[in-house]
């Protein structure tokens, strides 16, 4: 059972006029919110009452996150979240190395960077702010934000929409990796380095140190993640 028999958003938001795209993103958050596990079942009709919407656009929105792969539809069962084996994560972590190893050496080769830097240390207040919080999906948010200030730097729309692509899957495994807020805290200080090292204008360090930040929690995710 999804234990988002709650899902609620503002009253302007909930009713006939609700959009799939909308909807998909209330539940897609509150899934990444809970620690949930691998298999649970997505009911839409109670969604549907709590979100006082049609099962049809429920159905929609659940086939926008089955596209996302954060779901999966099974014939007579309806959708549940998708397993996620260590092979997807190994999968996962080196298209996302690639991409910002690209994005951060990028980053630090340009020759104003003046404006990419502000923007990463503005985000990386964010990451501080979320720190003090007890909001796993907060957190999880804010520290995929810095990365995607350098990853729209890049000027390349098909580089940030895969990002965009896998970054639900990533705030998923993160909470698969966490069952309570006990076991996951960002840790903001390992960004300050990734933002000298385009601040200063290194493009090889910065690939390295983020190739090194990004499998930095990979031992403690893949305890979690079955065969």
């Amino acid at each position: 059972m999804l234990r988002t028999v709650g899902i609620n958003g503002p009253r302007d938001q909930i009713g006939q006029e609700i959009k799939v795209d909308d909807l998909a993103i209330m539940i897609r958050d509150q899934i990444v919110t809970l620690p949930l596990r691998g298999g649970e079942r997505i009911f839409e009709a109670q969604i549907a009452r709590d979100m006082e919407v049609g099962r049809p656009i429920v159905r929609e929105a659940c086939r926008v996150l089955e596209n996302e792969g954060l779901l999966i539809y099974t014939q007579n069962k309806g959708f549940s979240l998708k397993r996620l084996t260590r092979e997807e994560v190994l999968n996962l972590v080196e298209f996302r190395i690639i991409l910002e190893e690209a994005a951060f050496s990028a980053a630090a080769s340009m020759e104003n960077r003046d404006e990419v830097v502000e923007q990463m240390r503005k985000a990386y207040q964010g990451i501080e702010m979320a720190g003090i919080t007890e909001d796993p999906a907060r957190q999880i948010s804010a520290d995929l934000a810095l990365h995607r200030v350098v990853i729209e730097h890049t000027g390349n729309p098909w580089i940030l929409h895969s990002f965009d692509r896998i970054s639900t899957q990533f705030r998923y495994a993160i909470r698969l990796m966490s069952r309570s807020i006990n076991e996951f805290k960002v840790h903001a200080p390992s960004h300050l380095v990734l933002i000298d090292y385009v601040e200063q204008g290194e493009p090889q360090l910065a690939r390295e140190e983020i190739n090194r930040h990004i499998r930095m929690f990979l031992p403690t995710l893949l305890k979690r993640i079955k065969e």
